[in-house]
């Protein structure tokens, strides 16, 4: 009777060990950031993330993009969702309407998004 609770549970353990294997999702990690001033006056900040997934799970992720002012410490914020696929890498642009300042671009990316 022990030995086949035991064998039930190797049996489960190793089913469910499997499953989360499988069924996770992508493991987001940011590989580039760039900061493109305004073309023009009144025209938005420009950044360029480039996100790859590690992991060979899918799914949608979350990218904070961020703009801190060095001087003023003002944060202007943007969000974007992106589908990442196994070992996938996307670009997401974040165009953030600012005032002039010296800002330094901040970001971080979520999965599960919020």
């Amino acid at each position: 009777m022990w030995r086949g609770m035991l064998l039930s549970g190797g049996v489960a353990s190793v089913l469910l060990a499997l499953w989360v294997w499988n069924c996770t999702g992508p493991k987001p990690v940011i590989t580039a950031t760039s900061l493109r001033p305004p073309t023009s006056p009144g025209a938005p900040y420009r950044v360029e993330v480039e996100i790859e997934n590690r992991w060979r799970g899918d799914g949608e992720v979350a990218a904070l993009v961020r703009l801190r002012d060095r001087v003023t410490g003002r944060v202007v914020q943007a969000e974007h969702k992106v589908r990442l696929d196994g070992h996938e890498r996307a670009l997401v642009v974040a165009e953030l309407a600012a005032p002039p300042g010296d800002y330094i671009p901040e970001v971080m990316v979520t999965y599960p998004p919020r």
